[in-house]
């Protein structure tokens, strides 16, 4: 079985600066209202006890609305995340912030013209049954209903939003007007973070691939009993949702992953959990070649630290 091979520091910096090239920052903003209110302890009745609690260690909330409108937005808003995470990596810089390949660009922007149509859509139908649900709640809430914690239809309308937009972490070249050597020293500091974020990058992903492949050896070998076990097919079709989203989320070009990625394809083509749990030869042959993939990423793992990636100044 071939080892790891290791980057030359010329390698890793050619790797980083193409990184730096053909990368934008996508920060993207979900806005709306809050669907809880917290509630005074001394208004909940608490049955009698031995030892009553101390009222400063409850903390008890209700919920405003329970409106099918405000649930659909918030299942389009996690699909307009998983559309996203399968086109970029987590930037590391903060949360909502992804990075991911410049040629991606296009297609993503209008895709997310399409989700915020959808979005406001939504929202629309939200304000029109406001009135609506609000007096439902009323209905439920009983004493604990208060009408000035409800959000108008207009600060619906004016709240909710999606909104994106693209960043670039570069060294302005216009400090070279002001100074060479300011300018020097802050490219090499924003070419240091490029790699330690690249790092983290290339760690997770195949961290992450690690994780789904041992699961999925643990599976397929038989129990004590020699019988094969039982496993959930979402762990088939997760393993799978990774390798089809791989190529577009390995913006630090990780050409040795991209290779097992590959035969981790190889081997489940055609193969769904069903076959696994029915097909002896196949189960068997599926779990050896991923214990040779596994053997491989466990060396390419590094088991060290990694600080989070700010690109802010220090």
């Amino acid at each position: 079985m071939p080892t790891a091979t290791q980057e030359t520091p010329q390698q890793k910096q050619n790797a980083v600066r193409e990184m730096m090239v053909r990368t934008v920052a996508l920060a993207l903003t979900f806005s709306g209202i809050g669907n809880r209110k917290k509630v005074a302890s001394n208004l909940v009745e608490i049955k009698e006890a031995e030892s009553q609690p101390d009222p400063d260690f409850i903390s008890t909330s209700k919920k405003l609305l329970d409106a099918p409108e405000l649930k659909a937005i918030s299942k389009l808003d996690t699909q307009i995340r998983e559309y996203v995470d399968a086109k970029s990596v987590p930037s590391m810089m903060k949360r909502g912030v992804y990075l991911m390949k410049t040629e991606n660009v296009v297609e993503v922007s209008a895709k997310l013209e399409e989700f915020a149509v959808r979005r406001r859509e939504l929202v629309e139908k939200l304000s029109a049954a406001l009135n609506m649900r609000i007096e439902e709640s009323q209905k439920r809430l009983g004493d604990l209903f208060c009408l000035s914690e409800y959000p108008t239809s207009q600060y619906i309308q004016a709240t909710f939003q999606l909104r994106w937009q693209y960043v670039s972490f570069r060294t302005p070249v216009s400090l070279k007007q002001i100074s060479e050597d300011v300018y020097e020293r802050e490219r090499e500091k924003t070419e240091k973070e490029w790699a330690e974020a690249r790092e983290v990058i290339q760690q997770t992903l195949r961290s992450g691939m690690a994780d789904m492949i041992s699961h999925l050896v643990e599976k397929l070998k038989p129990g004590e009993d020699g019988k094969a076990k039982t496993f959930k097919a979402s762990s088939v079709s997760k393993f799978k949702d990774f390798l089809a989203t791989f190529d577009e989320r390995n913006i630090a070009n990780d050409e040795e992953l991209k290779k097992l990625v590959d035969q981790a394809r190889g081997v489940l083509d055609g193969v769904d959990a069903k076959t696994l749990r029915s097909e002896e030869l196949t189960r068997e042959f599926t779990r050896s070649r991923f214990e040779t993939i596994k053997q491989s990423l466990d060396e390419m793992i590094v088991k060290k630290p990694t600080r989070a990636i700010t690109f802010d100044e220090e």
